[in-house]
């Protein structure tokens, strides 16, 4: 929420509310509109998945696809996929089908 004429104070008729990408660009000029780094990371990852759905890929090839030098504030987001993401080629249910789990 901000004010729409600083110098008219807090009247109701004087709020507007900001989306997070406008409120965004507006605390951090630099910053481009939709710019948040997990979406663009996991949006890379799916995509790069698409490609080769056998292997996870690496940070580099991330990082390279988002176009970004430094991809740290989505580390969290890219450990927990590559976890999850089932890794066809030595998963231990290929080697034993018998196997559940």
């Amino acid at each position: 929420m901000d004010r729409i004429d600083p110098k008219l104070g807090y009247e109701r008729t004087n709020l507007r509310v900001w989306c997070a990408d406008c409120n965004r660009q507006r605390s951090r000029p630099n910053s481009a509109p939709g710019s948040r780094l997990n979406v663009r990371v996991f949006r890379a990852i799916r995509e790069l998945l698409a490609g080769d759905p056998e292997t996870f890929p690496s940070d580099l090839e991330i990082k390279q696809f988002v176009g970004v030098s430094d991809s740290s504030g989505s580390y969290y987001l890219v450990s927990f996929l590559r976890h999850r993401w089932p890794s066809r080629v030595s998963t231990p249910r290929d080697a034993n089908p018998e196997a559940t789990g």
